[in-house]
């Protein structure tokens, strides 16, 4: 019988995270807790490599890595992570596109600043949905945030060059 990893019990809904909570408890953090909160991230967008941030942080293994590509239960249950994040973040996904929301001045108004732990979180989720099986939206979402860059290139800065290599997306020169 093979032994379920932490984290895909944890993506299945079946056991909680280090600190005792279920995915579906993070889910519904409002908007402060996803601000103030910094280790729910690590779980819900792991990585296969340890966070200089957090030691505790689940790693990927192998096995996660298959389950995830072969399980619709945890694709669509990172989608709606995903989903969580763009709510707080002031996109939303829809028709296959992220696109800002109607809050979207609102809420970038209240993240977007030079050396926020956004820009990490932000390149954690690039690198996560590449790894877990959803590369698809790993560039939808480095799209849209091309177009921020675009329009706000002084609060993003180096940041950029981080989310194109947590993306595997270079820029083309124009």
């Amino acid at each position: 019988m093979t032994t379920i990893s932490d984290i895909t019990a944890f993506y299945a809904d079946v056991a909680p995270d280090n600190r005792g909570r279920l995915i579906n408890d993070i889910w519904r953090f409002n908007n402060q807790q996803l601000e103030s909160t910094h280790d729910f991230i690590h779980w819900l967008f792991p990585l296969d490599q340890v966070s200089q941030f957090n030691p505790k942080a689940p790693l990927l293994t192998h096995a996660d890595l298959q389950e995830f590509q072969h399980s619709p239960i945890l694709k669509n249950n990172l989608l709606h992570s995903l989903d969580v994040m763009l709510v707080f973040y002031g996109f939303q996904r829809e028709h296959q596109q992220i696109t800002p929301a109607a809050d979207f001045k609102v809420r970038i108004g209240l993240w977007l600043q030079p050396e926020s732990h956004h820009m990490r979180r932000i390149s954690r989720i690039l690198r996560s949905l590449s790894l877990l099986g959803l590369p698809q939206y790993t560039e939808l979402l480095f799209k849209a945030l091309s177009q921020l860059y675009l329009h706000r290139p002084d609060h993003i800065g180096e940041s950029f060059q981080y989310w194109q290599r947590a993306a595997s997306i270079t820029q083309r020169d124009s």
